[in-house]
Order: structure tokens, then sequence, then C-alpha cells
């Protein structure tokens, strides 16, 4: 996709692999959970259909969808604090890539949640994908199980809005009424002129 986080990156890290993977908007379900001592909220989207999966590796990049055609992940986005990350030891991490599960864990910041919350609610003709940057740790004895998230956007692409027929049907009326009113007043200047031609002009 021509605005997808990975068409912006530059070249392969030095000290991690990256990986790149968007998928298309699964079914979409919002829990909220309240305690004595705070309130949850998570939007799980399942069933997301992998569009794009690729790896950087060692001898080059490995396109994953060819080894699992038709694929699908599951998503799983909570939120987050700002500033405050659940990963010491990794601060750019925000979330994790099961591979064998196909499951994502996100935990975003206030504003990155509600944009998906609110796509959970949306009614409308968008199409939706996930876009997700992976980091391949190599020192890791799980890297190849567990990927960590850098980076996690969700693009919508907006249809135009169809016009209603009832709209359409009157602003077709409106232009033919301009028309004929355009043409009386030509009509009714160019009579004038030729009345006081007549009426000044002749001797």
């Amino acid at each position: 996709m021509e605005n997808s986080v990975h068409g912006q990156l530059g070249e392969k890290p030095s000290d991690a692999l990256e990986g790149f993977l968007t998928a298309r908007t699964g079914t979409f379900q919002r829990t909220t959970r309240t305690t004595s001592q705070n309130t949850f909220r998570v939007v799980d989207i399942s069933e997301c259909p992998l569009t794009h999966w690729t790896t950087w590796e060692h001898d080059g990049v490995r396109n994953n969808l060819k080894e699992s055609p038709g694929a699908t992940i599951d998503v799983s986005v909570r939120g987050a604090q700002p500033g405050i990350g659940r990963w010491k030891e990794d601060p750019e991490k925000i979330g994790a890539f099961v591979v064998e599960q196909m499951l994502i864990y996100l935990y975003l910041p206030p504003a990155t949640f509600d944009h998906f919350w609110k796509a959970a609610e949306a009614r409308d003709a968008a199409l939706r994908q996930i876009d997700i940057v992976l980091k391949v740790d190599p020192k890791n004895s799980n890297a190849s199980k567990i990927l960590s998230v850098t980076n996690a956007g969700l693009i919508e692409s907006l249809p135009t809005m169809p016009v209603h027929p009832v709209v359409s049907e009157l602003r077709t009326i409106r232009d033919r009424v301009i028309g004929i009113a355009v043409i009386g007043i030509a009509v009714y200047f160019a009579v004038k002129a030729l009345a006081d031609f007549w009426q000044n002009g002749v001797p």
C-alpha cells in the first residue's frame, strides 16, 4: 500500500532484523472491564486476512505469505499510559507478534487506541488495514516465535459518499432552471437592444 509504513522506511538496520506486516481488518469486538482499582478497554480484531508479510533476513528479504497463502491473524489492542513502557529492556517495543498463534498484542497510548475503538463501531464502507513494523532480535532465543512490534497504524481508505437519487434529481432541475433563466435573460436583452436600435437608430 502506498502510504504503508513499510513503504516509508529506509535500509535494513544493522543491530536487528526487521519485518513488515499488513492485514485487512476482520471482525471487531470491544470489551470494557472495571475493577475497584481501574478500568480496562480492549479491542479484539479477529480473522484479519494478511496482505503483506515480509522479514529481513541475513540472506535477503523473505516473503512469508508464499509459505502461508490465505493466512489470517488476530489482533488484540489494549490501552496504555503515555510514556510508560511495558518492556524496560526494549523501550521502543509497543507489542508482540506470537507467530505460532498468529496473534498480535498491541499496547497503545489513548489517542491511537481511540482510533481503533471508534473503528470498531463504524458502519461505513471504508477499507481498513492494520500496518505493523516488526523487529527480530537475533540474540533472542525465541526470535523466530515471538517478534517485537515497534510501530503500528490503522489505515482507513474512505470511499466517496454516494449522492442520494433525490438530491441528484434536484441538482439536475436546478441546473436546467438556471440554464433556462440565462437564456431568457439573454433573449430579453437581445430583443431590448433590437427595439432600441429600431426606435433610435432608424432616421
